[in-house]
């Protein structure tokens, strides 16, 4: 079971993993959109009231492309015979955590409980024990998951450069925070571009 959730690279073949990231990646693109999520970083999601379908492909595309390029280029550092669609691969794989966040806003919920923090604090109101709770569980929620995502990340990295020793570490903390900016700002600025 560890080896399924923490390194299913050393067990299963590439072209499986690649089409359960593929299929993930399309389930995960409808389920964000039917939950009003927005995948708009590498390490992010955030719940809103509504989220169009070309918001949603969007994000989910530009944060898989990002991460992808962004690793193959350090991979390249590391071994010069880093295959592209190895880290294609770990990426799909490792973004699958991140899809059942979308259920935290089954109705809005997550987003309503956001909505009245914010208007609490705003208008110095009480907040409500259920909106505190909720918060908490989808802090709580949302930490594990994407722990076991990195944790993915690093291992199929690891796997597909043939990574060792803090170089490799070291390369692979570089990329994460590279790519969390870069995904960012490719995101606001394609969707300012397509007026979103």
């Amino acid at each position: 079971m560890k080896t399924l959730l923490l390194k299913p690279f050393e067990r299963y073949s590439e072209t499986l993993l690649l089409l359960v990231g593929l299929l993930a990646f399309a389930v995960g693109t409808v389920l964000s959109k039917l939950f009003n999520t927005h995948f708009d970083g590498v390490l992010d999601a955030h719940f809103s009231n509504t989220i169009s379908w070309t918001e949603t492909i969007l994000n989910n595309t530009v944060n898989v492309v990002c991460l992808t390029v962004i690793l193959f280029l350090v991979g390249k550092i590391i071994n010069h015979k880093t295959r592209l669609v190895d880290l294609l691969t770990t990426v799909l794989i490792a973004r699958i955590p991140f899809y059942p966040l979308v259920f935290c806003n089954v109705g809005n919920k997550a987003f309503k409980s956001g909505d009245e923090l914010v208007q609490s604090a705003q208008h110095h109101t009480q907040v409500s024990t259920s909106a505190i709770v909720m918060l908490v569980i989808m802090v709580l929620i949302i930490l594990a998951l994407i722990v076991w995502s990195v944790s993915l990340l690093y291992n199929g990295y690891k796997t597909a450069v043939n990574g060792k020793g803090m170089k490799a570490i070291v390369l692979f903390i570089a990329a994460i925070i590279v790519a969390e900016i870069s995904s960012k700002v490719v995101i606001v600025s394609l969707s300012n571009t397509l007026k979103l």
